[in-house]
This record gives structure tokens, sequence and C-alpha cells, in this order.
């Protein structure tokens, strides 16, 4: 059956209300300005497009287990309920009670005026009401409630839901009684509570579809529990910016009410006045408890992260974040009273797994209840902020499993750790008061700083650890109790400052007025060369400082450590560099100083100078090369990677093998530069580079028994530079090379000689510091290194390439001077020393040439090649400390074997004059040289 309801003109009232009592469906269309719709007795009212105005009644109404349909996404429901104007009567727009069922399925928009209700499940005594709707929108006045399931009711809202307020004390979603609301779409809201009340059989708010909750205005808050109601929002964004002078609170718990917030974002900011991120409130006797999960709470306002005014309450964060701004109220307050949190029972705080920005401040009222707080932080939650425990009262702190305290506590009442891994960090340079008693069984440590006064009452430490601070001056992190102190073992570990264990300094660790009961277990440090002792008499624990049986070389761990290590020991134990020694904090710091101590870099500066005279061999020998080259190559060979004397007429490029009448004299000269480094790793890196020059002359001799042999002479110079930084050392070096070569040719076969000599002035510096003690170090002294060396070639050419396979061998004497360090206790005096050492090359060269542009031609040449080296590889120096015995220092090695590898390119300028540059590299087992060439020849 169909029948239109009224028109603008009609209106349905309480007297005149039409009710369906019929065994079948009715459908209603429903369009005037005032309504009213009622199904019951088990009936069925489909209502087609309808919009319609409430006033002083209800426009939709389903009682007595009858149902209302509507299902018109064409056309959505439009209601309007005005402000209530009858007296103590109110306005409901769709309401469903005794086991009624309301159903809205095609959208639409519930406008409630003040006073009013826009969708209400069950009223009365008879349990049951179910209303589900999609796609609806409420837009709630001030004063006004949006949808309410009371009673044991049901309220389902699908699809997109979508809640306005406008006013402080506007309602979006109430349960009470038992009832469940249920939002499995996403839901939008401004300005509106969500609201959980009223039944020891709990009622329930579950938003499950994610969203955005947005309070603005001068609203009050967002989420509310109270009387054993519980309120989810998983995938939510609630948001709160109000002018509200005070009250506004994110969620708001209170009784034995549950909120449990997952996968969500909460921030708050007010220009007016304080917002709660959390309130936990209510009855002493009762328990409230808020769970995050995955969450972020944001504030930043005059108010708090969590709000504390009562209750044995609890708030539980699993993998959240919790931020209190700068300005805000930290993490735990409570303005309200005056005090900073106020505790008339307990507050248990569980985090796993989150992160906790900002300052927890703690203190109590009066002098009721336990006042107890317990932190329980696991997993890998970070505090990052301070929990600071203030007040007067006999308020307790208690950290348990893995909390990690950073703070200090100002006039707390109690403070425990209970366990193991409780930790309190108490910052250094300051100092912290307890009125109570500390209990310790985790770890008390003072932080770095300067030294700090911890004063309570009394202090139990029950197989706890006590982390003190010392330094050189005698002062040192203290406990204070003004009443007794207990010692049930328990650790005491030392932290020195940088120089601070002087042998024989004693410490006074603990003071108890009213005396001292057992003692401590042990005392735990790092220095491997000093013990500290406790000793105590009635009021105080001392900590003293002697110097133990563990000999300097036996934690070295290196042949040069150890030597040096016993000559440091044979010094007095009353020098400056020998207590330097013994303060060593621990083991690292040893093996460090005796490294710094020991002089290395004479050593390895014998490796530097050892490494650069492959540059003045190499040298010679390419010369020689490029010489037998330029007699047997055509023309455009005559300006090789070196440069030579040749005199061949200029012509076309010919086949290799066609030998040209060659220049009997000529002066050649070659400026070079060198970096690269030697070690790393146990042996110190050595970084060194080289720049000098080669000038030499040679000629062709003809008509004597040295008939076709090639004799010159060179000189030059050159500056090297060194530095191990792990030493804090460097050195340089001013080197002057002469030397004699000859070569000869014999048909394919060719043989190169050389022999050269350098004078090497030599000056280094070095800076030893170690804790408490530091040294500046230079000395100067001569070296000289002698070199013999040959090299045998076979050619082959070819049309293009002429290769030539080859192997030479040479023979390296160096002999450094002994000298002196200038400086303090750590100067050492070395005495000469002479190194050998052998190298042996197996190779391969190759070369070409071609024409540039005309009457210009150009010579490529590569070498690649292995050098192997043998003898003294590893440098030693012979040192010794003053007034103590010598030891050999062992410097960084060069490399034993490396690859070879050098490449160039040489253009004929004229005639008479060419100009080349190459490159060459050897690269070995942490140890890499490389170089660039110019050179410059004219012949005559």
């Amino acid at each position: 059956m169909t029948s239109p309801i009224g028109n603008a003109r009609s209106r349905l009232t309480r007297r005149s209300l039409l009710s369906f009592l019929l065994a079948s469906s009715a459908v209603m269309p429903c369009q005037s300005a005032y309504a009213q719709v009622t199904a019951s007795g088990g009936q069925t009212v489909r209502i087609m497009p309808a919009q319609a105005t409430c006033k002083n009644e209800i426009c939709f109404h389903a009682i007595d287990k009858g149902s209302l349909l509507y299902s018109n996404a064409d056309t959505p429901i439009d209601v309007t309920v005005p402000p209530a104007s009858n007296g103590d009567d109110y306005d409901i727009g769709i309401f469903a009670e005794d086991g009624a069922t309301i159903n809205l399925k095609g959208g639409g928009t519930v406008r409630v005026g003040g006073s009013s209700t826009g969708l209400q499940a069950n009223w009365g005594d008879v349990a049951g009401a179910t209303i589900y709707a999609t796609d609806l929108n409420l837009d709630v006045a001030d004063v006004a409630r949006g949808a309410i399931a009371s009673r044991s009711s049901r309220m389902t809202f699908s699809g997109q839901t979508t809640l306005v307020g406008h006013g402080a004390w506007s309602d979006g979603l109430s349960a009470q009684f038992d009832s469940t609301i249920t939002v499995n779409g996403p839901i939008n809201a401004s300005g509106a509570w969500l609201y959980v009340a009223n039944s020891s059989d709990g009622s329930r708010v579950d938003l499950k579809g994610g969203g955005t909750i947005s309070l603005t205005g001068a609203g009050q808050g967002v989420f509310s529990a109270v009387a054993d109601g519980v309120l989810t929002a998983t995938g939510m964004k609630i948001h709160a910016d109000t002018n509200q002078s005070s009250g506004t609170s994110l969620l708001s718990g209170g009784s034995v009410s549950t909120i449990k917030v997952s996968n969500s974002e909460l921030d708050g900011a007010n220009s007016g006045g304080a917002i709660w991120g959390i309130h936990v409130s209510n009855a002493v006797t009762e328990n409230a408890a808020f769970v995050l999960d995955n969450s972020q709470l944001t504030m930043n306002s005059a108010g708090a992260a969590i709000y504390a005014d009562g209750g044995r309450a609890s708030v539980r964060l699993t993998g959240s974040d919790i931020t209190a701004f700068k300005g805000g109220g930290g993490l735990l307050a409570d303005v309200g009273t005056g005090r900073i949190f106020h505790l008339p029972s307990a507050l248990n705080l569980s985090a796993i797994d989150s992160t906790l920005s900002g300052d927890m401040a703690v203190g109590a009222p009066a002098a009721d209840g336990a006042n107890t707080l317990s932190a329980s932080l696991r997993g890998t939650t970070t505090w990052t902020g301070n929990l600071t425990v203030n007040g007067t009262s006999r308020g307790n702190v208690t950290l348990a499993d893995s909390a990690h305290w950073t703070g200090s506590a100002t006039n707390a009442s109690t403070v425990v750790l209970s366990s193991a891994t409780a930790l309190w960090a108490i910052p250094g340079g300051g100092n912290s008061s307890v009125t109570g008693t500390v209990k310790n069984a985790g770890k008390i440590a003072f932080q770095a700083g300067g030294p700090t006064t911890l004063t309570v009452r009394n202090f139990v430490n029950d197989g706890g650890t006590i982390q003190v601070n010392i330094n050189a001056a005698g002062q040192n992190d203290f406990i204070h109790a003004t009443g007794t102190a207990t010692l049930n073992g328990g650790t005491v570990s030392v932290i020195p400052a940088t120089g601070s264990y002087t042998i024989g300094q004693t410490y006074k660790i603990l003071t108890a007025n009213g005396g001292i009961t057992g003692q401590f277990a042990k005392v735990v440090d790092n220095a491997p060369f000093v013990d500290l002792g406790l000793s105590q008499n009635a009021n105080n624990v001392y900590l003293k400082v002697t110097r133990n049986d563990t000999t300097f070389a036996s934690v070295a761990s290196s042949q040069s450590q150890r030597a040096v290590a016993d000559g440091v020991e044979t010094l007095a134990s009353g020098s400056t560099l020998y207590q330097a020694v013994a303060k060593a904090p621990d083991v690292a710091s040893a093996r460090q100083a005796f490294s710094t101590l020991s002089g290395d870099i004479h050593a390895s500066a014998r490796s530097v100078l050892v490494q650069d005279s492959g540059l003045i061999r190499d040298a010679v020998l390419n010369r020689l090369y490029t010489a037998d080259l330029a007699a047997i190559a055509p023309a455009a060979m005559l300006s090789g990677p070196t440069a030579y004397a040749e005199n061949v007429p200029a012509a076309a490029p010919a086949p290799f093998g066609s030998a040209t009448p060659a220049a009997l004299s000529g002066l050649w000269a070659q400026g070079f530069g060198s970096w690269g480094h030697l070690g790393g790793g146990r042996d110190a890196r050595v970084d060194h580079d080289t720049g000098g020059f080669l000038i030499g002359f040679d000629t062709l001799v003809q008509g004597s028994f040295l008939q076709d042999w090639r004799l010159g002479a060179f000189a030059g110079y050159s500056h090297s530079s060194f530095d191990v930084d792990a030493r804090a050392a460097s050195g340089t070096a001013d080197n002057y090379h002469v030397g004699l070569y000859a070569g000869r040719q014999w048909n394919a076969l060719a043989l190169r000689l050389g022999a050269t000599y350098t004078w090497h002035d030599i000056d280094s510096d070095r800076t030893v510091a170690l804790p408490g003690f530091a040294d500046r170090l230079s000395t100067s002294y001569d070296a000289g290194t002698a070199q013999l060396f040959g090299e045998l070639g076979y050619r082959i050419d070819t049309q293009v390439f002429r290769f030539e396979p080859f192997v030479n061998a040479a023979y390296l004497n160096l002999h450094t001077d002994g000298f002196r360090e200038t400086g303090g206790d750590a100067a050492l005096s070395g005495r000469g020393d002479t190194s050998n050492l052998g190298f042996t090359t197996l190779g391969l060269r190759a070369a070409t040439s071609f024409d540039l542009t005309e009457g210009t031609s150009a010579t490529l040449q590569a070498t690649l090649g292995w050098r192997h080296a043998f003898g003294d590889v590893r440098p030693t120096a012979a040192l010794a400390l003053a007034n103590g015995s010598a030891f050999n220092a062992s410097g960084t090695p060069i490399a034993r074997d490396a690859l070879v590898v050098d490449t160039g390119i040489s253009v004929a300028l004229s005639h008479a004059a060419s100009l080349g540059v190459s490159y060459s590299g050897q690269f070995g087992e942490k140890a890499v040289d490389q170089s660039v060439r110019g050179n410059f020849v004219w012949r005559f």
C-alpha cells in the first residue's frame, strides 16, 4: 500500500499519529514540512524519498519490533530536527526502541538543533533496538546529540559517515547502558564528542574504517569513556585546536572505562587554554585503561599529553610515539590542582617499543594513599625527556623491567629500581634529593659533566650497581644518606675522566649519617694497571687507587708495542711518563699510548726513502730503453717517453727493424712528482709524496774497447714529505741524487746498467698526547742510499709494434745516522742503522709510432710488470727513552709484491728536440705509489 503523508501545509502531531499495524509491508512517501511515521507490532514501513522537519516529536519512529526502511540512493533522506521548545521534551529525528529496527540505506543528512537528538536507539526498560545507516551526515548544534545508542542497543554506520558539531557540548556518537556503536567505513568528524558511558556491563563505540576527527572552536573534547565504557579507534586522525579556556581532551576516561586507539594519529593545539591528550580521572576505587597501539600522540598546548587526577588508572603504549613540545605540560600533569602531577592512588605506565618525548613530572598532593607511579619501559622504548619527581608527600616512583629514567629527583618520597635492568641516569654537575628511601636493585648511573651529589633519607642497595665518575682533581659523584645505608652486595662501577687515576688517590663515594650496614660486593673498572679498592668505616665508603702487578708489556698487541712498553717500564715510577701510562683507563688506551710513544715514524721514514728510490732507477732504465728504441726505429720513434740524444733524419714511418744513424750525444731532463701510501690496519698508514727533477748527459762511444756502448751521467734534486696521522707524526727529506749508467745493444738483446747515490737530509716532528701528559718532539739527521741495478731485454719487432720482454734486478743499501729528539720525557734517541734490500722486476714493454700532423710524429709506449722485494722489507729503528732501556721500533713495510704499470707519449718538436709525458704506478697490498713525469731532450 502506498499513500502520501501531508504536504507543506499538513502536520502530523502526537494526537494524529499514523500507525501501521498491518500484516504486510507498507510503502510511505514522506514530503511534508512536518511529518511523523511510526512502525510497530513487527511490521515494516518502506519510506520513499523523504524530506521532513520534526516539531516537538519524532519524525521516524519504530517500536515494538517494527521496522522502518529507507533505501532510495537517488534521493537521500533529509531530516531536520529543530531545537526543542516544549518544556522538558525534545525532538528526535529517527528513533528505534523496544526491539525495533530502522535501516537507512540511501544516505542523506540529519540536522539536529539544540537539546534535540538526530538518531536514537532504544529508551526505557525494554532492550535491543537497532539502527543501520549508510553514507549519513550528522549536523549537530550546541547542546545537541547526534546519535545515541542506549539500553543494549546497536547502531551501525557504513560507507562514509560525517559528523559536524557546532558548539562546546555537541555530542557526535554516544553509547550508553551496554550498547554498541560501530562505524565500519571512514568517519570524518569535526567539533563533536564521541561518548561511551553508564553501564557496569560495558558499552562500546568502535571506529574501524579510518578517517579524521577534528575539534575546533569551543569544543570540549573528542573521545570520552566512563562507567565501564569501551571506545576503540583504528586508523584515525584525531585533531583538536580550540579556543576553549580549559578542560578539552582528545581522550577522556574515568571509572573502569577503556579507550583503545590503534594505527592512529592524535594531535592537540589550543590558542585559549589547555588541551589534555589523555585524561585519566574519577574515583580512587575505580580503574581506567588507555591503550595506544602503533599510534602517535602530539601535544602543543598548555595542557599535557597525559592528565591524571585520580583512579588506579593504567596507560599502555605499544609501538607508539608521544610528543609534548616545549611549552606544553609535558607527558603527565595536573594543572587543575596547582601541582604538576596528582596521584591519589596509582598510575601504571607501560611502554613497549615506543618513543616518549618531553618531560614527565610527578608530584603528590596530600599524604593520602600510596601515590605510586609504576613505569615499565620495554623493547626498544626511548624516553627522550626527563622524569622529574617533585613534591613533599609520600609519593613513590618505581622503575621496573627495563625502565630507563633520565633526570634528577627533587624531594621524591621513594625511588625504587626493582629490576636488574632498570636504570636511573642522573645528569652530571647537579644535585638530586629524595626525602624518603632509594632502593636500588638495578643501576644508578651518575652522568659525566661534573661531580653530582644524591641526597636521600635512607639508601638500600639490593645487589644493584652504582656508577660513579672520578677526576684527576680528586672529585667524584657522591651519595649522602642523612639516615642509614644498607649495602646488600652490589657493584661500584668507576668511570674515570681523562687522566683521573692518580696512584694513591682516595675518593669518598658514600656517607650515611646514621651508619652503614653491610658492604658492596665488588668494584669494577677497565683500568689495566691500577686496582681500585673499597674500604669503609662506620659512616663512609672509600675508593682508593693503587698500582697493580700487571706489566705494561703484557697488554701490548704487537712486537713494537711490547718493545716500547718494556722501555717505559724501566723508567722511575714517579716520572710523569710512567704515571701517564699507568693511568690508562682501559687496554685500548694503553695500546694506543705504546704506539704513540714508539717513534715508529723513524722506521717508517726508511720505507718512504726506499719507495722513492724506484723513481731514480726507473728514470735511468727508461732512458736507456728509449735510446735503444731510437737506434733501430724509424724517425717517427725518435722521441720516446723519456729523452734521448740520437740524431736521425726526419722520414716517413718505416717498418721496425730498419736501423737509422744515431746522434752521438745529447742532453735530457726529467721532472717528476709522485704520491702514495704504505700500510694501514695493524700498521700505521704512511702517506707520502715526492717532487723533483733530473738532468743527464750521455754519448754513444766509437773507436775504443767500449765501441757501441752508451755511457751517461746525471744529477738531480727531490723533496719528500710523509705523514703518519695515527701517530700525530710527520717528516720531510731533501734528497740530492747523482748516478752513472751504461747500455749496449747486440742485435735483439739489450743490456742496461746503472749505479746511483742519494744524500738525504731528514727532519721529523711528532706529538705525544696521553691522559694527563703531552709532549712535542722533533729531530734532524742524515741518511744515504746507494743502488746498483741492471736489466736484460729482448726485442721482438713487427710492422706496427715493438715488444720487449725484460727482467731487471736491483740492490739497495740505506744507512741512517743516529739522532736525539728534543722535547720532554717522551724524547727518543736513535742509533745509526742500515737496511739492505733487493728488487726484481719481470715484465713486457710495447711501443708504436704514428704521425700527428705532416712532419710531426709521436710515439706511444706502455709497460706491464711484476715487482718483487726481498731483504729488509719491514724497517726497524733502534730507539731508547731517556733513562730507559733500548728497544726496536718496527715501521710500516713496503709491499713485497706489486703490479707495475707505465704508459706515456712523446712528440718530436723538431729534428733535434722532443717532449714527452708519462704515468707510472705500483699497486701492492696496502701500498700504492703513483707518479707522473715530464721529459725533454736536445740531441746534437
